[in-house]
């Protein structure tokens, strides 16, 4: 019965979701260096994170809606965070590294990681060309990497390539991303997102 009643929970249609954000500096690797990123350091993932892609910026005190386990009461999950609803009553609330508080003495910033490593998706933004290695963090929950680097193509324009890294125990999964993996606007890698 308990097998047949965690395969019902796996298959029954979810309403709310919540997905971790992370921010890569160039030649980062471990994870204590992503959680420990700040806001200010990186222009192009506050550009990112203004441009829509994850929805609108919303004040976390006094929140109504879906919060994913972040303190709307007292402020002590930060001050700010992003969420999108889509369809007939999805919600997303994301967990924003760079939003939630920083601890100057904590070098595992483990407020961060509470809310991102319970998280079982993760969007990770690469401010720079390296690789993203999902080994680097440690996590029992995080099964699904969606890796974004910022680009400027030949004729100056700007965009997205977005890369999918998954655990194997996960299922293939759509939509596929388009060859080649470039998103042109926020509006494109928004839709994709949200339908991924």
């Amino acid at each position: 019965f308990e097998k047949e009643l965690a395969k019902f929970d796996e298959t029954m249609l979810r309403y709310k979701y919540k997905f971790g954000v992370l921010l890569v500096h160039p030649g980062q690797t471990k994870e204590e260096d992503w959680f420990g990123n700040q806001l200010a350091s990186s222009p192009r993932f506050q550009e990112f994170l203004e441009s829509g892609v994850l929805g609108q910026k919303v004040t976390l005190k006094g929140f109504e809606r879906f919060s994913a386990g972040l303190d709307t009461r007292l402020g002590e999950a930060g001050e700010y965070s992003y969420y999108d609803t889509w369809g007939d009553g999805f919600e997303i609330m994301y967990h924003v590294s760079t939003l939630l508080p920083y601890n100057t003495g904590d070098r595992q910033q483990i407020q961060r990681k509470r809310h991102i490593g319970n998280d079982i998706v993760c969007i990770v933004f690469v401010d720079g060309d390296q690789p993203f290695i999902p080994n680097g963090i440690k996590s029992q929950f995080l099964h699904i990497f969606i890796v974004i680097h910022p680009v400027s193509l030949p004729d100056g324009t700007r965009g997205y390539t977005v890369a999918i890294a998954y655990d194997e125990q996960v299922p293939e999964f759509g939509p596929l991303l388009p060859d080649p993996p470039v998103f042109l606007t926020p509006q494109e890698l928004r839709s994709f997102l949200l339908s991924k």
